[in-house]
């Protein structure tokens, strides 16, 4: 892991799936542990929204995320922060950020 990241890995998800991504928390906490692997595992929960600067906040846990794992579901395609906080991973680092990409019950998959 680089040193300059704190998050191992950062989840970002709709509200309305918070149950699914605290799943998938739990799962990549218990590979973690297995792989003996160092970092959160950071699950966004739009608390950065309550402070003024939450732009800052957002952009600051992106960027010390080692990966992101964007939750796409049918309800989260179409969900502003999803789509913002992939923006910023793709704008801060596009060459060498890891993306692990989840597809949950979308329609047109079918």
């Amino acid at each position: 892991m680089d040193k300059n990241k704190k998050n191992l890995v950062f989840i970002s998800h709709a509200n309305e799936n918070d149950d699914f991504a605290d799943d998938i928390k739990l799962l990549l906490e218990e590979a973690k542990k297995k792989l003996k692997l160092v970092g959160i595992i950071y699950k966004a929960n739009r608390n950065y929204l309550e402070s003024g600067k939450w732009k800052e906040n957002l952009i600051q846990e992106v960027n010390e995320s080692e990966c992101i794992v964007p939750i796409f579901t049918k309800t989260s395609i179409k969900n502003k922060w999803v789509s913002f906080e992939v923006g910023i991973a793709e704008t801060i680092n596009i060459q060498n950020y890891k993306y692990m990409t989840i597809l949950y019950k979308i329609p047109f998959l079918r």
